[in-house]
C-alpha cells in the first residue's frame, strides 16, 4: 500500500507500476492509477471560506491555523474505485467515515500503535536540554494522539513505527 501526502501523481503511479494498492490525497486518482489507486481524502475548503468570509464581515479575526474534519464536512472521501476493491469494502468504508465524523472512531487511538516500541504518551518533542522545540499544544489524551486540534500542520516529531519513511527531510 502507498499512500500520500502531496498533490502530484507520482505516489499513484509508483503503486501503479508495482502493482500495489494506493489510497490518495485531496484528488481522485483512479483515473491516473485506475489498478492501483482505490481512494482518497480530499479537503472541502468551503466549510473554511463559509468561516473566513463571515469572521470578516462580523469584524473577528480570521482564523489562521485552521484545521476541520468529517464531522464539520471539512474533509471528504472520493469515490471508491469498486472496479478494484473487495467485496464489502464500500460497506466499510461507510462505516468507518460515519464513526470518524461522529467521533466514536479515532484515527490515531494510541492503543493501536507505538512509537519507538512503546505506547505513544506526548507529542511534544524536547531539544537536548528539555525545552519544548516544535508542537506547542500536547495533543495526546483521552486514549488518543488529536493530531490536527492544535495546529493544521502535522506533526512531524511523531514517527509511528511500521511506516517506511521515503523521504528523511524530517
Amino acid at each position: 500500500m502507498i499512500s500520500q501526502h502531496s498533490d502530484n501523481t507520482t505516489p499513484a503511479t509508483a503503486a501503479q507500476s508495482r502493482g500495489v494498492f494506493h489510497t490518495g490525497y485531496n484528488n481522485d486518482m483512479t483515473g491516473i492509477a485506475p489498478d492501483a489507486s482505490l481512494v482518497s481524502t480530499r479537503i472541502d475548503w468551503a466549510i473554511y471560506f463559509y468561516e473566513a468570509i463571515k469572521a470578516y464581515v462580523n469584524g473577528e479575526e480570521i482564523p489562521q491555523d485552521w484545521c476541520k474534519g468529517m464531522g464539520d464536512g471539512a474533509v471528504v472521501m472520493t469515490t471508491l474505485n469498486e472496479a478494484i476493491a473487495a467485496p464489502g469494502t464500500a460497506e466499510k468504508v461507510a462505516e468507518v467515515e460515519a464513526a470518524l465524523a461522529d467521533g466514536s472512531l479515532e484515527v490515531f487511538d494510541t492503543s493501536t500503535f507505538t512509537v519507538n516500541g512503546e505506547e505513544l504518551t506526548s507529542a511534544l518533542a524536547l531539544d537536548t536540554d528539555g525545552d519544548f522545540v516544535a508542537d506547542s499544544e500536547e495533543a495526546v489524551f483521552d486514549g488518543a494522539f488529536h493530531e490536527s486540534l492544535f495546529q493544521s500542520a502535522p506533526y512531524f516529531t511523531t514517527r509511528i513505527d511500521g511506516i517506511e519513511w521515503l523521504n528523511e527531510a524530517f
